[in-house]
């Protein structure tokens, strides 16, 4: 079953505020933000595909 363009982006916002929750650490691990910041990237650019 294909993602809705409305499910794709509830992800993202989802990821975008996690990603900013962990950037507002006082120390967060490098790994939880490139993990968090490439799954981001991901979704991103699958939300670009299915837009076109």
């Amino acid at each position: 079953m294909e993602e809705t363009l409305k499910t794709l982006d509830e992800r993202i916002q989802y990821w975008r505020e996690r990603l900013n929750s962990l950037l507002y650490l006082n120390s967060p691990l490098e790994d939880e933000v490139l993990n968090c910041s490439r799954h981001l990237d991901k979704l991103l650019v699958e939300y670009e595909k299915r837009k076109q």
